[in-house]
């Protein structure tokens, strides 16, 4: 079998496996490292397509387990591999994500200076 059928098949299996109604992060996590593996092997024009895939899907499986720092450094490589409206959706994602889990008061010690300062 060619090595380009092998990546389209695995790109597939992905989508399939990376599915929010299929959520099987184990099987998303394998076959991201085998995409990342295939596309430095084959090199060319597709490689960094390819590993900007294998990045975005390790992204979506960190951000489906809330570990929002670890999926915000995986999209940030897939954007820097591939410049792509998918890639920055992602991106604004998590920030969106990470914008939510910060505080909506500021902590005593910078109210204090605030009142210093003016």
């Amino acid at each position: 079998m060619n090595q380009r059928s092998t990546v389209d098949r695995i790109c597939h299996a992905l989508e399939t496996s990376a599915n929010p109604v299929t959520r099987n992060y184990v099987e998303t996590s394998r076959l991201a490292s085998v995409l990342e593996f295939l596309a430095l092997e084959l090199g060319g024009p597709d490689m960094n397509h390819y590993l900007s895939s294998a990045y975005r899907y390790r992204g979506i499986v960190a951000f489906e387990l809330c570990r929002y720092d670890a999926a915000l450094e995986l999209f940030s490589r897939a954007l820097e591999r591939e410049r792509s409206a998918v890639n920055l959706a992602h991106m604004k994602d998590v920030v969106a994500k990470l914008g939510d889990s910060m505080p909506n008061e500021l902590p005593i010690e910078v109210v204090d200076v605030e009142k210093i300062v003016h």
